[in-house]
């Protein structure tokens, strides 16, 4: 699990063979190439792609970026 962790591998994909896991792998490798290519560094990705949603994905998004600063609040990092 570490090493997946570490060099963001799939679990599914990498103990399963499962492709859904190779596809979400991949997807998430391509976002990150785009956000750190982005003129806005990954702030400005994570604008441009929250601007494009509807406004009931955005309060989702809200959401859950709140749950993940919370989260890193009470971790201590």
């Amino acid at each position: 699990m570490q090493f997946c962790t570490k060099h963001k591998i799939s679990y599914d994909w990498l103990l399963c063979g499962d492709l859904k896991g190779l596809s979400r792998m991949e997807q998430r490798r391509k976002d990150a190439e785009a956000a750190a290519s982005h003129p806005g560094g990954a702030q400005g990705y994570f604008l441009k792609i929250f601007c494009s949603l509807d406004e009931r994905h955005q309060e989702m998004a809200i959401k859950v970026v709140r749950s993940l600063a919370t989260e890193q609040r009470e971790g201590g990092s």
